[in-house]
């Protein structure tokens, strides 16, 4: 089924942002894809009510309760034609793109070893790419990543949503508190403040890569660490974009990037923003930041 609105976000902005048009044409196939890829997502009971809220206040994901199950031979197909796309139309270097229509995704998995998308996503694409090196196959562990999120994401996406619209709406998301996923406990990779009128401003929320729940979060406060010293917050953009930001932490020097619907015109779709907002993450790093602050370093070590 065709998503409108994200197709009407990928038009508008290619017009207004030519510079992002290629990147754009290149996602807007790849969503296309994950739609088809979609339709062989597995089923999942989605927990009660009670159940789900009980969770959230533990500080437990919303998968903890039971994750999706999936299957390993549909997992590797759709990772074949995700990584075919990217190997095709990404832009890599000619010997990656050849490296990358090599791999056999079957063969590197493991049984069971699908599901490791879902909490374990960074490892599982460490271990695959040394297996490939046993083959002879040279591929960068993040293409590798690449195509394990945005294999996982159309096969867990319509879990996620169920998920979190079983909590009841409204929900409190303080009883949440967390720059991390709800539903699968993956870091937010941006975010969004709705426009709700002049005097109320608007709730910002904040979008996961993997599974594509969104969730409510405080203004005031890092997404990365939870400082909530407003002094220590701050949002860099460029005046001529101020519909596109970054919102910054001296304490952690992590980051998020937001999209303020007011500014920028028009229903937010996270996907095509995180794409148009690509930019910023140069100019993030120049100050010294990093996507996930001190926790990059933590995890480099």
């Amino acid at each position: 089924m065709t998503d409108t609105a994200r197709s009407n976000a990928i038009s508008r902005y290619s017009e207004r942002r030519p510079e992002s048009a290629s990147a754009l044409d290149f996602f807007a196939r790849l969503w296309d894809l994950q739609d088809e890829i979609a339709e062989g997502a597995p089923d999942w009971e989605t927990p009660s009510g009670d159940d789900a809220r009980a969770a959230i206040s533990r500080h437990q994901t919303l998968f903890s309760l039971g994750a999706p199950e999936i299957d390993d031979a549909v997992f590797a197909d759709a990772a074949a034609r995700v990584a075919a796309l990217l190997a095709d139309d990404g832009g890599l270097a000619a010997e990656d793109a050849e490296a990358l229509r090599s791999l056999d995704f079957g063969e590197l998995l493991k049984d069971g070893e699908a599901k490791r998308v879902i909490d374990e996503l960074d490892v599982l694409a460490t271990d695959l790419t040394a297996r490939a090196a046993e083959k002879g196959i040279t591929v960068p562990t993040s293409t590798v990543s690449f195509v394990l999120m945005n294999t996982a994401t159309p096969l867990l996406r319509a879990a996620a949503k169920a998920a979190v619209e079983a909590l009841g709406t409204p929900f409190d998301w303080t009883v949440w508190d967390s720059g991390l996923c709800p539903v699968c406990g993956t870091p937010a990779s941006s975010g969004w403040v709705a426009d709700e009128g002049e005097l109320k401003g608007g709730e910002r929320h904040l979008s996961c890569p993997l599974c594509r729940a969104s969730w409510g979060f405080a203004r005031v406060r890092c997404a990365r660490c939870g400082e909530r010293d407003h002094s220590k917050l701050e949002y860099l953009f460029d005046e001529a974009d101020p519909g596109h930001r970054i919102h910054t932490c001296k304490t952690c020097h992590g980051y998020v990037k937001v999209a303020f619907e007011r500014e920028v015109g028009m229903g937010i779709r996270p996907p095509v923003e995180e794409v148009v907002m690509l930019p910023l993450d140069r100019v993030a790093e120049s100050r010294g930041y990093t996507p996930l602050g001190d926790q990059d370093e933590e995890s480099a070590n």
